[in-house]
């Protein structure tokens, strides 16, 4: 039985913080109510922080790459979400109800809790059921 060929995983290049008045800004995003934004020139990640009642600050982060797609394995979206939040931080990517569905641009969004929020559910062996 031959083994499986491995496949080349992509992968995230340096990542350069921009803010909305460097000449690098992406033109294809409008300037909104992100605080800044990071590319590897490649892959552009928006960045805004919103204030919750319940969870305190979450940082959204608003994926999307220069071919407009969105199909990434998960190692590059834990990648981009180590890089830019930290690897103690937990996300999450939400898929809403049809009736709340936003699709107006092909992006990717992942919602990152600060470190000392932990989420009730998971993979890891303290989120035991």
């Amino acid at each position: 039985m031959r083994a499986a060929k491995r496949r080349k995983r992509k992968k995230l290049g340096r990542l350069e913080r921009l803010d909305r008045t460097s000449p690098r800004w992406p033109r294809s995003m409008a300037p909104g109510s992100y605080d800044h934004a990071y590319t590897d020139g490649d892959i552009v990640v928006l960045v805004s922080v919103v204030d919750t009642e319940h969870f305190g600050p979450v940082t959204h982060l608003w994926i999307r790459d220069a071919a407009s797609s969105t199909h990434w394995p998960w190692y590059l979206l834990q990648e981009i979400k180590d890089r830019i939040c930290g690897e103690h931080c937990e996300a999450v990517e939400v898929f809403p109800r049809r009736d709340d569905l936003v699709d107006s641009a092909n992006m990717r969004h992942l919602w990152v809790f600060e470190t000392r929020y932990r989420l009730p559910f998971g993979l890891a062996s303290h989120q035991q059921h």
